[in-house]
């Protein structure tokens, strides 16, 4: 049906869940963070999500990230 040339990827769907990243300096970046999370969660890096970090009052940074739920876990213990 599809040509030689032609790669498809079939993917499963997976579970996530959304974490906050909390205190971030002011040198962090999106690509950092996600490479953080996926190296700690044992998941890849395509699967991270990370969103705009954010100020806080306290002078430090937060990011709101989507992860696989079984990142997040390994992430919260």
């Amino acid at each position: 049906i599809l040509p030689d040339s032609q790669v498809v990827r079939i993917e499963r769907p997976v579970r996530m869940a959304e974490i906050k990243v909390t205190g971030l300096d002011e040198c962090a970046t999106k690509v950092e963070v996600a490479a953080a999370i996926a190296s700690q969660g044992n998941c890849a890096l395509a699967q991270v999500k990370v969103g705009e970090l954010r100020s806080c009052y306290s002078g430090t940074f937060t990011v709101w990230a989507r992860c696989p739920v079984q990142a997040a876990i390994l992430l919260a213990t």
